[in-house]
Parts: structure tokens; C-alpha cells; sequence
């Protein structure tokens, strides 16, 4: 019993999000700009690589 509440739960609070996600197409940056934010600090900061030794390697 207490599953199916669950599940119903979480079905409908989905539904609610992709609703909103659907008709507020103007919504959709303000949502995903902190997946975008990252994405942009990390390409501000290059790689770093090391070169290792043979020391390092355990040769």
C-alpha cells in the first residue's frame, strides 16, 4: 500500500515538472544555468598534466 502511495507521488510530482518544463519554455535556462555556469568554469581552467617520472611510475 504505502508503495503505490510512493509511486503515485513521484509520478505526479514528475508529471507536474515536465508540465511546467513543457509550457514555460522561457523557464528552461533559469533551470539548466547552473549546468551551464559549470560547464563554462570548467573550460576556463585548462587540464593540468603532470609529466611523470620514472620515479613516480614505480620503474
Amino acid at each position: 500500500m504505502i508503495v503505490n502511495l510512493i509511486v503515485a507521488f513521484v509520478t505526479l510530482l514528475m508529471t507536474g515538472f515536465l508540465a511546467v518544463w513543457l509550457m514555460f519554455p522561457h523557464l528552461r535556462r533559469w533551470f539548466e544555468e547552473p549546468k551551464y555556469r559549470f560547464l563554462e568554469q570548467q573550460r576556463a581552467f585548462p587540464e593540468v598534466t603532470r609529466q611523470s617520472t620514472p620515479t613516480e611510475r614505480g620503474a
